[in-house]
């Protein structure tokens, strides 16, 4: 059944008008509704005479099974509907009362009149949508705002996007039927096999002189469907007029932008909130602009509320705090603006020259800061100097840091800012190859290199960054690299090489059996040769002599670890009987 209420203006002329009025409830315990059901074409587009899905209002739980014929060999398929859920006991004659539900057209012809429906498959039965909507209107011109609620249930089908492709719809109109507005839809009815309230209030809801409602399933394509079928029950629409909210006072109005803080707001309200009601305070940009409002707090009602000034605001002068409730929505804003003070000042700092050599002297300059300045420079004790002042760090040897100390306003000093000197990354490195023993081939390795200077033991330079050198044979030599970076600091490394000619050494008629592997080796070097002899020592060194692996009294076949071992070339040597012994070359990579 329902009731639409009738306001009798005249007997409430002398009176103040009802801060909440029931203005319709329809339970469909009566034979008559407020629905049209199955209406067809029109703005909501609901399908005729056609269609395999009905709105019907019955009482009917009850499943049952059945066979369906499919279209393309005429089989006869069965199946199955489950039982309608019962209702709570907030519905009328619950649980098992009258209800408006979407049914299948074959599930009724084998007497299964429950909330059910026939899910297209697009070969047989294909995409369809059922209407039921109110023929008249609602008027709600003397209200601040409207609520709808009701009680549904339905099922779900899975589209191929893996979407909702069966799912219920909530629409209104303003202009008697004439257009519609989809209010909820895929996100909201769907999935949902036990009774559900859901309660909705828009501002479009009031003022209106015919406010409509209607309910459409969407019956779309799917690869999977499971009953029930779209219901209502038990809704009703509330009115609510002479409702108020306003924000009074708040105990603080000055805060630190960086940090934030905590405060209270004080605001009345009079008439009647729907239950569903919250209060939320908001707060705007510097601006006071709320088109992206900041939530300070949320209470169901009352008179305060504690808010929370949220942290990393910009600050400024022109902050503004307002006080919403959501049912009726009511705004108010506060009188006053908020002030967020900036977070300390961070000065700046200024380098001459604006990169600095290691070794060279640099002027550090301090501009506009507030507090003072702390520099670190390696082990060095800290020197505060005052805000503007200078000081010439004589030599950068290492990396060295500009601590700022600074405060502002109701902001706490800050202390946490470093500045590194901006030192050059220059580094002079190389790598070589050498095909003889006498002739190099040099590569730069450095890290901000654009100009080189290479010096071959006195005996010649190069400024190319990849040169050759021709040394002569069986000496050490000091090769030099001055790396040279874009801002003019340099770098300088060296490494030794040897032109030694290792194949003059005189080497025992048994040496021409000793052989290694693998070559190159990383790891491990096998040694193999003559099992018959006792070698008194065997050892490992490079080019220039230094002993990096020594072994004593070893029998051949033999392994060593040379996993220690830098890149490089080195020498094998075995000593037999304390009179012999043999050279291997060994490039290790």
């Amino acid at each position: 059944m329902f009731r639409y209420l009738l306001l009798l203006n005249l007997l409430l002329s002398a009176l103040i008008l009802s801060a909440q009025d029931i203005l319709l409830t329809e339970d469909f315990e009566d034979t008559t509704t407020v629905f049209s059901l199955n209406t067809e074409g029109g703005p909501l587009g609901g399908t005729g005479a056609t269609r395999y899905n009905s709105w019907i209002i019955n009482e009917v739980y009850t499943g049952g099974s059945g066979t369906l014929a499919e279209c393309i060999l005429g089989l006869l398929l069965p199946y199955n509907v489950p039982a309608t859920s019962a209702q709570p006991m907030n519905i009328t004659n619950a649980p098992q009362s009258r209800y408006m539900h979407i049914v299948s057209d074959t599930a009724r012809a084998d007497g299964i009149g429950n909330a059910n429906f026939l899910a297209p498959d697009g070969f047989c039965f294909f995409a369809q949508q059922y209407v039921a909507e109110m023929p008249t209107g609602i008027q709600t011109a003397t209200y601040d705002s409207v609520e709808l609620s009701f009680y549904w249930i339905c099922g779900v089908g899975t589209a191929s996007t893996g979407t909702p492709g069966v799912y219920g719809e909530l629409l209104y109109s303003i202009d008697g039927g004439m257009s519609w507005t989809l209010l909820a839809g895929s996100n909201t009815f769907n999935s949902q096999t036990s009774w559900t309230q859901s309660v909705f209030s828009l501002p479009a809801f009031a003022g209106q002189s015919d406010l409509r409602f209607a309910f459409r399933f969407v019956n779309g394509l799917v690869l999977s469907a499971s009953d029930p079928g779209f219901a209502i029950d038990q809704m009703q629409v509330t009115g609510f007029t002479q409702t108020s909210i306003t924000a009074d006072s708040v105990d603080d109005r000055r805060f630190c932008s960086s940090i934030g803080g905590s405060s209270t707001l004080y605001f009345t309200s009079q008439g009647n909130f729907g239950g569903s009601n919250v209060v939320i305070a908001e707060l705007s940009d510097e601006n006071g602009d709320f088109s992206n409002p900041t939530s300070l707090g949320i209470v169901p009602g009352g008179l305060s509320m504690p808010i929370t000034i949220p942290t990393a605001l910009a600050p400024g002068t022109g902050y503004q705090i307002r006080i919403t409730s959501s049912t009726p929505a009511l705004i108010d804003t506060l009188d006053g603006f908020l002030i967020l003070d900036p977070p300390p000042v961070q000065g700046q700092i200024v380098f001459d020259p604006p990169v600095v050599c290691l070794g060279a002297p640099v002027t550090v300059t301090t501009q506009g800061g507030v507090g003072s300045l702390q520099w670190v420079v390696a082990t060095v004790t800290d020197t505060t100097l005052s805000t503007g002042d200078s000081t010439m760090i004589a030599k950068v040897e290492a990396v060295t840091r500009v601590r700022i100390v600074t405060a502002s306003g109701l902001c706490p000093a800050d202390t946490s800012k470093f500045v590194n000197v901006p030192i050059d990354p220059i580094q002079s490195d190389f790598t070589f190859s050498q095909p003889t023993f006498t002739d190099f081939f040099f590569f730069d390795a450095s890290t901000n290199a654009s100009a080189w200077s290479w010096d071959f033991g006195g005996l010649g330079t190069s400024g190319s960054s990849n040169p050759t050198f021709s040394f002569p044979g069986n000496e050490m030599y000091t090769v030099c690299l001055e790396a040279t970076s874009p801002a003019g600091c340099k770098d300088t490394s060296c490494q030794e090489i040897s032109t030694v000619d290792v194949s003059s050494i005189e080497v025992p008629t048994w040496a021409g059996e000793i052989q290694i592997g693998p070559v190159p080796v990383s790891q491990r070097l096998n040694i193999y040769g003559p099992d018959h002899l006792i070698y008194d020592r065997i050892f490992v060194q490079d080019l220039t002599g230094k002993i990096w692996v020594e072994e004593a009294n070893i029998h051949l076949p033999h392994q060593i670890s040379v996993e220690a071992l830098p890149e490089g070339f080195f020498i094998l040597n075995l000593v037999a009987e304390g009179e012999t012994f043999g050279v291997k070359w060994l490039h290790l990579r």
